[in-house]
């Protein structure tokens, strides 16, 4: 027989869900997940399921990392009560139990923020957070996951034919944010549609509006303000005509800012081009392909 706890309305995007069972009175020894959807042919999908006492103080939410270097990472946080203490912990991405970790100092933090240091350039971490009270400790919420970026590079030369599936070369990244980004936009490598050899980088917008941005970002440069490089590449279209913007960005984060420094004319049939940056006057330090072909489900290869 099936006793109601408690309903939650879900969404597409995989969100974590809390159920404290303080008021329960019953004596069932086994917790049921019901399919509740009215339509037919509608699935839950259900992952990393924890039972575990109620932590002696609230939950932190909202981890973030916006910003980090090839040695730190500045984590962020929402307190979630009245709690002004905190115990950051992390690890690399074999780590699975934060408790086996010990806490960055100070521990614990009296501020809602903390910065790691001791990294090592171009390596993914985990980190967790908890609050700290008077009555003891909150759980560790996460894992939220962050990668350094490379070693700062003065030059580049990249096919992107030793990568394989969708995966970028080690230090190149990804960046997508802005409130019309579509969720199935994207920007991969792709064993279709090169220049030369067998693979190349497909951005496709899906059915993103503006404002957004889907971009390719270089690897880390040591010299894209010094007014002595340029940069080649090969592009083109899948539709008739489209359009390419060059830029730089100010770090990998989904938060980083993009400068636009020239936009790019695309036909369909791949065409080199040249950007000399001679004329650059900024400080950033990564260059930004960004996809700027209107209309919907519209790619760029490069």
């Amino acid at each position: 027989v099936f006793y109601p706890i408690q309903t939650i309305a879900l969404t597409t995007t995989y969100t974590e869900y809390v159920v404290n069972f303080t008021n329960t009175n019953g004596t069932d020894p086994y917790l049921a997940f019901r399919h509740n959807w009215t339509s037919s042919s509608s699935s839950t999908y259900i992952d990393n399921v924890i039972w575990e006492p109620i932590p002696a103080c609230a939950d932190v939410t909202g981890i973030t990392v916006p910003q980090t270097t090839v040695s730190t990472a500045t984590v962020n946080w929402i307190p979630a009560g009245s709690e002004t203490q905190w115990d950051i912990v992390y690890g690399e991405t074999t780590v699975t139990d934060p408790t086996t970790l010990t806490p960055i100092s100070p521990a614990p933090s009296t501020n809602p923020f903390g910065t790691i240091t001791g990294l090592t350039d171009n390596t993914t971490y985990k980190v967790w957070v908890r609050s700290v009270c008077d009555g003891g400790n909150g759980a560790w919420i996460g894992p939220v996951t962050f990668k350094t970026p490379c070693l700062a590079m003065t030059t580049f030369d990249e096919n992107f034919d030793t990568t394989t599936g969708t995966d970028l070369p080690g230090c190149w990244t990804v960046i997508k944010n802005g409130t019309g980004l579509n969720q199935y936009a994207y920007a991969y490598t792709v064993g279709t549609n090169s220049n030369s050899g067998l693979r190349a980088v497909q951005l496709n917008n899906a059915s993103s509006t503006a404002p957004s941005n889907i971009m390719l970002i270089s690897p880390n440069l040591q010299n894209v303000s010094a007014g002595t490089h340029r940069l080649k590449f090969f592009a083109k279209t899948n539709g008739d005509v489209g359009s390419i913007q060059i830029g730089t960005v100010d770090g990998t984060s989904d938060t980083a800012f993009f400068y636009e420094y020239q936009t790019i004319e695309l036909t369909n049939t791949y065409t080199e081009y040249i950007v000399d940056f001679t004329a650059y006057q900024g400080t950033d330090t990564y260059i930004a392909f960004r996809h700027n072909t209107p209309g919907t489900y519209k790619s760029i290869y490069l």
